[in-house]
C-alpha cells in the first residue's frame, strides 16, 4: 500500500490500516529511539507515545506525507523532549536536595531556621564546660591548645569535651541527620540510575 493510500485510510479512521502501519514500523522505531534513550523499555514507551500521537493527530496529516521519515522525525523529537525533561527534573531534584528540602513526599520539609533552632537548643543542653569548650572550638575557631590555656585545662581534657559534645549533638539531632542522610542517598540513587 502506498503512503498516500495508508494516510487517507488512517485519516478516515481505518484502525486496521493504522495497526498495519504500527507493526510495520514499530521495531525499527524502537531501535532508533534506543540510540537516544539507551534503555529498551523507555525506547518502547517513546514509540508507543508517538504512535498514539500519530493516531490522535491523523486528521491534520497531509495526504502526501512520507510515513517513514515522518515517524522517524517524530521519534527523534520525542526522544529529545524526554531527555530534556529528565535533565530539567534531575537538575530540580539536585537543587532541591542542595537547598536542604526533601525530594520525597513522605519526608517533612526541614526549614533551615528550624534546624538552626534545634542545633542551638542541643548546644545549650550540653553540660556547661563541655558546651563552653565546643563553642570556643567551633564558633571562635580556637585551637585545642588555645582553649586549654584560656580555661586552664589540659589539651586532652579539651579533646574529651569536644568528642563528648559531638556525640551528644549527634544523638540530639539524630532525627534530622537521618532525614538528611536519606535525601543524600536518594540523590546518589538518582545519579547512578541514569
Amino acid at each position: 500500500m502506498e503512503d498516500v493510500e495508508v494516510i487517507v485510510s488512517i485519516k478516515s479512521g481505518d484502525k486496521k490500516a493504522f495497526e498495519k502501519l504500527f507493526y510495520e514500523h514499530y521495531q525499527m522505531l524502537v531501535r532508533y529511539a534506543f540510540t537516544y534513550m539507551k534503555d529498551h523499555d523507555i525506547a518502547e514507551e517513546v514509540v508507543q507515545d508517538i504512535m498514539v500521537k500519530f493516531w490522535e493527530k491523523r486528521a491534520e496529516l497531509p495526504d502526501d506525507v512520507k510515513v517513514k521519515p515522518y515517524l522517524f522525525r517524530m521519534t527523534g523529537n520525542h526522544c529529545l523532549n524526554v531527555l530534556k525533561h529528565e535533565k530539567v527534573k534531575l537538575q530540580h531534584q539536585t537543587e532541591t536536595v542542595a537547598n536542604g528540602i526533601s525530594m520525597s513526599d513522605g519526608f517533612e520539609v526541614i526549614a533551615s531556621n528550624e534546624l538552626n533552632t534545634e542545633i542551638k537548643k542541643a548546644i545549650d543542653d550540653l553540660p556547661e564546660q563541655c558546651g563552653k569548650v565546643f563553642l570556643l572550638s567551633r564558633d571562635e575557631g580556637l585551637s585545642y591548645k588555645e582553649i586549654a590555656e584560656s580555661l586552664d585545662i589540659s589539651v586532652k581534657t579539651v579533646e574529651n569535651h569536644v568528642s563528648k559534645a559531638l556525640k551528644l549533638l549527634r544523638e540530639a539531632l539524630k532525627p534530622y541527620l537521618t532525614i538528611l542522610l536519606i535525601d543524600i542517598q536518594l540523590l546518589i540513587e538518582i545519579f547512578y540510575s541514569k
